[in-house]
């Protein structure tokens, strides 16, 4: 399973769901992929305003604000492990 992380650096709402994702990396098993939308003139059109973004598996999972157990739970339904 693959997680991607669309952020900004210095973004402290990305470093949260990021720190939230690597919590979560020590129950479910998935590649994290960090995208910074500054670098990414699609992903920027798209996210500047909603970031932090995360998608799973290619698609669009959750926007801030999602905390733990909704990640969770979205990963578990993804199967993860």
């Amino acid at each position: 399973m693959t997680v991607t992380l669309f952020h900004t650096d210095g973004c402290h709402l990305c470093e949260e769901v990021e720190a939230i994702l690597r919590r979560l990396a020590g129950r479910f098993r998935f590649d994290l992929v960090r995208v910074d939308i500054t670098g990414d003139e699609a992903a920027y059109a798209r996210y500047r305003t909603a970031i932090p973004v995360v998608w799973i598996d290619g698609e669009e999972a959750a926007r801030y604000p999602v905390d733990e157990a909704t990640l969770a739970r979205l990963l578990a339904a993804r199967g993860g492990r």
